[in-house]
C-alpha cells in the first residue's frame, strides 16, 4: 500500500498567491477577445492559467512524500549438506528420489513462505534436485554461522538442514548458539560399517638421497578383529615392500616401511591396504606420500688450532643435523679435507698468536665465501683485524673480562622464542678480551656483553653480509660452558644447539640475486585449492618492476603440459591456477627482460583431499542436540511430508515494513514535459488562428 502527501517548505497561504498571480496573468492577456469565440478564449486563458500556476507553485519548493507499506513473507531456508560423505553412504537413486521429494515439498511451502536453498559450495540453487554431492570437506559450524550472519535481520521461520551430521572441519556445531529454529533432515547410517581405514600416514617431507627414511601407517579395522591384512608400499605402480599385520579392532594398528631413493626431487609413493571380504568401502584404503629427496647437504668445515671444549660443543650441535655435512680439521691431528669448496668455513682460534696456522688460515679461507670466526685465548686479534672485514677489536693489553650474554631485541636476521631468549640470560660468563670494539655498518649484533649487572654495547656475537659473502664472529672463550650449563638446568641443549644451527644456517645460505622469480606460495596444495604463484621481476638496481608478460607452463607426471600467460601488476603480483588433479607438477616460467629471455623452474605437489572417506558413520546425536537447542525437531526421509506440515502449522507471521521517500517536485521530469505541452498547445492554437 502506498500513501502520497504533498507539502511545501513555505506557508500554504502562498498557494492562494500563486492562484491569484496565475489568474491575473491570464486575465490581462486574454481580457480582449480577438476574432474567435468567447469559449475558445476561455480555453486559452485556462491553459495560460495552469502554466503560470504550476511555475509559481514550483517556486514554493513543494515536496512529495510517499509512504510505502509492504509485508515480508517468512523465509524457510533449505540447507543441503552436499559433501562427498553422503554420496559415499547412499546410492544415486536414493539421493535423486530424496532431492525430488524435497523439491515437491519446497513448492508446497512457497504458497506460504519465501523458500531459499543453499549448500556448502553454492548460494545460488534454484531447485534441490540440482545439487551434486561432491564437496570435499564438511564444516557444519561454519555453514550454520554463515546462515546466522546472512539472515540476521530477516524473517527466518526455520532452517531445514539435510545432513548426515558428519563434520571433519571446524568446531562441534552443537556447542554454538544459533538464533533460528533448526529442523535437521537426518540421513545416513549410525551403525558403524565393517571397514578397514588407513587413518593416517606419517613421514618426513624431506629426506636425503641414499638415506633410509620411515613411512608410518596407522590403520583401524571396524568389524575385523584379529584378521590378517596385507599392506603394500608402491611407487609407479610397482610394489616396493609388503607387510602383513593382525588387525586389533579397538586399537590403531601401526606399521612402518623403511625405504630410500637415489633420485633427487619429489618422489611419489602410494601406501595401500588390501581390501578384506565384506569391507564396506575401499576408498579409505590408500594414501599418497610425497617426499622431497635432496641431493646435496650444506657442507660445513671447521678448522681448529687445537682440540678444545668449544670445538666439541660446536661439533655436537651440528654433526647430527641431517641437512649439514660437517667436517672437522685440526692440523697435525686429522686428515686434510679433499673437498675444494664449502658452504661455510668456521675458524677456531685461527689466526693464532704464534702464527703457526697462518698458512692454514690463508689456504682454507678461499674454500668458502662465508666464514665464522671463534676468537678465544690463542687468537691473534691484530692479524684477525688485518685479514678480515669483521668486527675490529683493539685490546688493552692482556686484560680480560668475564661477561654474560644479553640478547639484542632489534636483531632480525633470525629469531628465537622468548623462552629461549630467557634461557640465554641464564648462561654463565665467558672470557673476552678487554678493549674497544668497532662494529661495521653492515654487521648486526646478536648478543651483547654484560659486565656484572651492566649491559654494554660491545658485541659478543655479530653477523654481517656483503654482496657476495657473509661473515660472523663469536668473541669469547668458554661457550662450551653454555651448553653444559643448559643441560644442567633443563636436561637438554636445545637452545644452544638452535643458536649454533641458526648462525650456521644464516651464514651458509646463498643469497638469491635473480632478477626474475616465479614460485608457488605453498609447495603442497590440496586438490580443492588453486595453486597461487608469486611473481617478482627486478631491474638492474633490484627495484621491482611491473607490466611484464609472464609465460607459465605446468607439466604433470605423464608429461602433459598446460600453458598460461599473464601480466604482473603492482596491485596483484599473484596468479592462480585451478582445476589440477593430485600429483607432482613441474613448472617453467619465462619473460623478456632487457631483450633477454629469463626463465625459472620448480615443482609443487597437489594432494588429494580424502577427509570425506575417513568417517562414514552418521552422527544423528549432534543433530538431535542442535534441534533441541534451537527449538526444532529431527525428521527422517520418510517423514519429509510431516516436516512440511510442521512448518505450515507453526507458520511465522509476516513482518510489516514501511519506507518513506521525500522528493522535491521540481525534480520530476514529467512536470517539465507537462509545462512544455501546455505552452505548445496554447502557442499552436494562437498561431492557427493567426495571433502571435
Amino acid at each position: 500500500m502506498t500513501r502520497t502527501e504533498i507539502f511545501t517548505q513555505s506557508s500554504p497561504w502562498y498557494i492562494l498567491l500563486c492562484l491569484l498571480v496565475a489568474a491575473l496573468y491570464a486575465f490581462l492577456l486574454y481580457k480582449k477577445i480577438p476574432d474567435w469565440s468567447k469559449v475558445f478564449n476561455y480555453v486559452l486563458a485556462g491553459l495560460r492559467f495552469l502554466t503560470v500556476f504550476i511555475i509559481c507553485f514550483l517556486l514554493l519548493a513543494p515536496v512529495i512524500k510517499q509512504i510505502r507499506n509492504y509485508i515480508e513473507k517468512p523465509i524457510v531456508l533449505i540447507a543441503i549438506d552436499n559433501s562427498q560423505s553422503i554420496a559415499n553412504i547412499h546410492d544415486k537413486r536414493f539421493l535423486n528420489n530424496l532431492l525430488q521429494n524435497l523439491d515437491i515439498q519446497a513448492k508446497k511451502l512457497r504458497d506460504e513462505f519465501e523458500v531459499e536453498i543453499e549448500s556448502f559450495s553454492s548460494t545460488e540453487i534454484k531447485n534441490p534436485d540440482s545439487v551434486k554431492f561432491n564437496h570435499p570437506v564438511t564444516n557444519i559450524s561454519s555453514f550454520l554461522s554463515g546462515i546466522q550472519s546472512k539472515y540476521e535481520n530477516s524473517n527466518l521461520a526455520g532452517v531445514v538442514f539435510l545432513t548426515d551430521g558428519i563434520f571433519n572441519q571446524g568446531t562441534a556445531p552443537n556447542y554454538s548458539p544459533y538464533n533460528f529454529t533448526l529442523f535437521p533432515l537426518a540421513i545416513g547410517d549410525t551403525i558403524p560399517k565393517k571397514d578397514l581405514n588407513l587413518k593416517n600416514v606419517i613421514y618426513n617431507k624431506v629426506a636425503y638421497r641414499g638415506n633410509k627414511f620411515p613411512i608410518v601407517l596407522e590403520i583401524t579395522g571396524e568389524g575385523f578383529s584379529n584378521e590378517m591384512a596385507t599392506v603394500n608400499l608402491l611407487k609407479n605402480g610397482k610394489v616396493l615392500d609388503s607387510k602383513t599385520i593382525t588387525i586389533a579392532e579397538d586399537n590403531i594398528n601401526q606399521t612402518t616401511f623403511y625405504t630410500s631413493s637415489s633420485e633427487p626431487g619429489v618422489q611419489h609413493y602410494t601406501v595401500a591396504v588390501n581390501p578384506l571380504r565384506g569391507e564396506y568401502s575401499n576408498k579409505n584404503n590408500t594414501g599418497e606420500v610425497y617426499i622431497d629427496i635432496i641431493d646435496n647437504k650444506e657442507k660445513i668445515l671447521m678448522v681448529a688450532l687445537a682440540p678444545h671444549p668449544d670445538v666439541k660443543a660446536i661439533k655436537s650441535a651440528l654433526e647430527n643435523k641431517e641437512n649439514y655435512e660437517f667436517t672437522l680439521f685440526i692440523p697435525g691431528i686429522s686428515a686434510q679435507p679433499e673437498d675444494p669448496k664449502f658452504d661455510l668455513v668456521i675458524f677456531h682460534q685461527i689466526p693464532d698468536i704464534y702464527n703457526n696456522a697462518l698458512s692454514v688460515f690463508n689456504q682454507f679461507k678461499t674454500k668458502s665465501k662465508n666464514h665464522l670466526y671463534i676468537l678465544a685465548n690463542q687468537s691473534n686479534l691484530n692479524q684477525f683485524n688485518a685479514s678480515t672485514s669483521s668486527v675490529d677489536i683493539h685490546p688493552h693489553g692482556i686484560q680480560k673480562d668475564e661477561v654474560f650474554p644479553v640478547f639484542n631485541k632489534n636483531f632480525n636476521k633470525f629469531t628465537l622464542t622468548e623462552d629461549h631468549q630467557n634461557t640465554i640470560l641464564k648462561y654463565p660468563p665467558i672470557i673476552v678480551p678487554f678493549g674497544d670494539f668497532q662494529v661495521p655498518a653492515d654487521f648486526e649484533v646478536f648478543l651483547y656483553q654484560k659486565v656484572g649487572t651492566v649491559s654494554t654495547d660491545k658485541p659478543l656475537i655479530a653477523v654481517g653480509s656483503t654482496e657476495n659473502s657473509k661473515s660472523g664472529v663469536i668473541i669469547g672463550n668458554g661457550i662450551w660452558e653454555w651448553r653444559l650449563h643448559e643441560y644442567y638446568l633443563n636436561n637438554s641443549t636445545v637452545v644452544f644447539d638452535e643458536v649454533v644451527t641458526k648462525l650456521v644456517q644464516y651464514l651458509s645460505s646463498k643469497e638469491d640475486k635473480r632478477k626474475f622469480r616465479v614460485y608457488p606460495i605453498n609447495n603442497e596444495i590440496y586438490d580443492n585449492e588453486p595453486v597461487v604463484f608469486e611473481t617478482e621481476v627486478y631491474n638492474n638496481i633490484y627495484e621491482k618492476i611491473y607490466g611484464q608478460k609472464i609465460n607459465l607452463e605446468i607439466t604433470d607426471e605423464s608429461g602433459r603440459a598446460f600453458k598460461y600467460s599473464y601480466i604482473n601488476s603492482k596491485n596483484n603480483s599473484t596468479y592462480d591456477v585451478g582445476g589440477l588433479n593430485a600429483g607432482i607438477y613441474k613448472y617453467t616460467a619465462s619473460t623478456q627482460l632487457d631483450g633477454k629471455k629469463e626463465s625459472v623452474s620448480g615443482q609443487f605437489i597437489i594432494k588429494e583431499l580424502q577427509l570425506e572417506s575417513l568417517n562414514t558413520t552418521a552422527n544423528h546425536a549432534v543433530l538431535r542436540e542442535l534441534a533441541n537447542n534451537t527449538g526444532g525437531k529431527v525428521f527422517y526421509p520418510s517423514q519429509i511430508s510431516s516436516l512440511t506440515e510442521e512448518l505450515l502449522k507453526n507458520k511465522a507471521k509476516g513482518k510489516i515494513h514501511n519506507s518513506e521517500e521525500n522528493l522535491e517536485l521540481i525534480h520530476l521530469k514529467w512536470l517539465f514535459f507537462l509545462l512544455l505541452i501546455l505552452i505548445s498547445i496554447e502557442w499552436g492554437l494562437r498561431k492557427y488562428h493567426g495571433v502571435y
